[in-house]
């Protein structure tokens, strides 16, 4: 398989992975959860009913598409994920493709909603802090090359 700037992105994953620690570990492995469906179980009606049932409406038709698209995507471009040339690399044995980043699009895609919903500096400084966090976990956790995560970042705001 060709992966554009491939040397490029598996030296930026080392980097990355150089950085670990038993603090980061355990905050990226937190983070992780964050693209799970456990998260978005509590997330939609804790919108529905903590803030507006029809936000919890357009969250819930948001998520159902971006989970939809980021499926087939994911299964037509058909990249590789690190751990398929660097085994010990990666923190998670993930075998689905990587790209793209589907945990990168969520956080755009929620944080877009979240910058929609409260029309505030806070929902910016929310989303600032974390579009780079959750997409650098995914690079920290080695389960994604750099391409994975701006793959997921432009379809999440696309979306």
């Amino acid at each position: 398989m060709n992966i554009p700037f491939y040397n490029e992105q598996v030296r930026l994953l080392f980097e990355a992975a150089s950085w670990r620690n038993e603090w980061l570990d355990q905050l990226f492995n937190a983070l992780y959860y964050f693209d799970t469906p456990y998260f978005l179980m509590i997330l939609i009606p804790f919108v529905w009913v903590g803030f507006s049932y029809k936000w919890g409406m357009r969250l819930a038709f948001a998520l159902i598409v971006n989970g939809l698209v980021n499926f087939h995507l994911k299964h037509l471009f058909n990249l590789p994920r690190p751990i398929v040339d660097y085994p010990d690399l990666a923190m998670f044995p993930l075998t689905s493709p990587g790209m793209p980043s589907g945990a990168a699009q969520l956080v755009v895609l929620l944080s877009g909603l979240l910058i929609m919903a409260w029309k505030s500096r806070w929902a910016w400084a929310i989303a600032v802090i974390a579009i780079p966090l959750i997409s650098f976990s995914r690079l920290y956790l080695g389960i994604h090359y750099p391409m994975d995560i701006l793959g997921g970042c432009i379809v999440g705001l696309a979306l």
